[in-house]
């Protein structure tokens, strides 16, 4: 049976019938992506959704490893007064020692990483990293934190750090009160801030995943107390987890992160990484006329 040209025409062909889903995803060409326009190429799997911003993601990248460069200036720096000797404690003075310097790194580039995330640092809005005052100042700031905290930690009432040892001495307790005073400063401007600023954070997104590390370190010590063990939590550590509430671009919270962060870098860079166990001390000798 024959058919008309005209019937030939209206009868739909195999090869022109409605591509699949999987066919469409693929060839979806500039979809909306935020405030930018993207080509999807995941395979059908985004189905016209938001789709990844790879250019804003390599910015976020870019942004880390500056923070991650910063912190590694600051860290030399301070590799560079111990070498003159300040502070009179600090570890392998000539750099002789190659594990020593790259554990420090380690720990630097890991801890730096984590500061980055809670510290909000790689928010585009964010004027660190992105002006060069703005970093200018918060090296020297770190800088200079470090070096007089070197100063101070040779005077005998900060020799000892928060352990299960403890300081009973007068000039010692004075001394905790004050740090605690700061301390204490610092998280209620931040809080105050987090729930007044136009960022509208709130308290609670705030505090939640911050006390969280710190819950997480009290959890930690209360088990080894528990268990008789002896332990030391070092004031660069504690820099450290202050590092993680300076999540804000006011001046403010900018100087408390600088601050923190040069204490940070200056005990690692002085006295190189260390457990929070002080089992450690039984089988590695950390003082400076230790094995080469």
């Amino acid at each position: 049976m024959e058919h008309s040209p005209e019937e030939t025409r209206r009868a739909p062909l195999l090869s022109e019938a409605p591509p699949s889903p999987m066919h469409d995803a693929e060839e979806m060409e500039e979809i909306e992506c935020g405030k930018v326009e993207a080509v999807c190429r995941c395979c059908g799997a985004c189905q016209g959704g938001p789709q990844h911003d790879v250019a804003a993601a390599n910015k976020c990248v870019t942004r880390l490893l500056a923070w991650i460069a910063m912190n590694l200036l600051v860290y030399a720096g301070q590799r560079a007064m111990v070498a003159a000797g300040l502070p009179s404690d600090g570890i392998d003075p000539t750099g002789r020692r190659a594990t020593f310097i790259l554990e420090s790194v380690q720990m630097l580039i890991l801890h730096a990483c984590g500061t980055a995330i809670f510290a909000h640092v790689l928010a585009p809005e964010r004027r660190l990293l992105t002006r060069w005052t703005a970093n200018a100042g918060f090296f020297v700031v770190a800088s200079v934190t470090g070096c007089v905290f070197s100063l101070l930690s040779d005077l005998t009432p900060l020799e000892t750090s928060l352990s299960s040892r403890g300081g009973e001495g007068a000039a010692y307790i004075a001394v905790s009160c004050a740090v605690a005073f700061f301390v204490l400063l610092g998280l209620w401007f931040h809080v105050w801030y987090a729930r007044r600023s136009s960022t509208k954070l709130g308290i609670v997104p705030y505090l939640a995943p911050r006390l969280a590390v710190v819950v997480g370190y009290v959890a930690y010590i209360i088990i080894l107390d528990v268990n008789n063990d002896a332990w030391e939590l070092h004031h660069y550590l504690i820099a450290w987890i202050g590092t993680l509430f300076c999540a804000f671009d006011h001046p403010a919270s900018v100087v408390c992160l600088a601050i923190t962060t040069g204490i940070f870098v200056q005990g690692l860079a002085a006295y190189g990484p260390a457990e929070i166990s002080d089992r450690r001390a039984e089988y590695v000798d950390w003082s400076p006329n230790g094995p080469g």
